[in-house]
């Protein structure tokens, strides 16, 4: 769902990114409400956690990679655009389905593991469509890597 508009906006938010050295922005205008230079979905579900109960109608959300976990977590948020610089195809849906505006440079049938096989988060999520839900599955997910056992329980 991109226009010559969109295109033009997530274009100039992407290069902000890089120039920034982050890897996730998320702005209200030009005011950085969070950024972060962590890799994966960490920043995401930060940032989620620091704006609990705060209105980003109107918010843009940047981020370096969205799979469809990282889109159920923008709709949680409630963000009014985001730009990517890789979006899965899954993460485009979800954007679809609920009219949110994004910009990606690229579009990829799944979003990859740091080791083999497809990202242990997106596997999570492939059949939620709630934000909610999707939020309490990666919280977990989360909790579980960073404890050392296996993403699922």
């Amino acid at each position: 769902m991109t226009d010559g508009v969109y295109n033009v906006r997530g274009a100039s938010l992407l290069a902000r990114l890089g120039k920034n050295g982050a890897s996730l922005l998320l702005l209200c205008g030009e005011q950085v409400l969070f950024s972060s230079e962590q890799r994966g979905i960490a920043p995401l579900l930060e940032a989620v956690e620091r704006m609990n109960d705060k209105d980003l109608s109107g918010a843009t959300l940047v981020d370096r990679v969205i799979g469809k976990a990282g889109a159920l977590l923008a709709l949680h948020l409630g963000v009014s655009f985001v730009a990517a610089g890789v979006i899965s195809r899954s993460g485009a849906e979800v954007f679809t389905r609920h009219d949110v505006p994004f910009y990606a440079q690229e579009t990829v049938v799944r979003i990859e593991g740091r080791g083999a096989g497809p990202c242990p988060f997106e596997s999570s999520v492939q059949a939620v469509d709630a934000p909610e839900d999707a939020l309490r599955i990666l919280q977990d997910v989360a909790k579980r890597l960073r404890s050392g056992g296996p993403p699922t329980a």
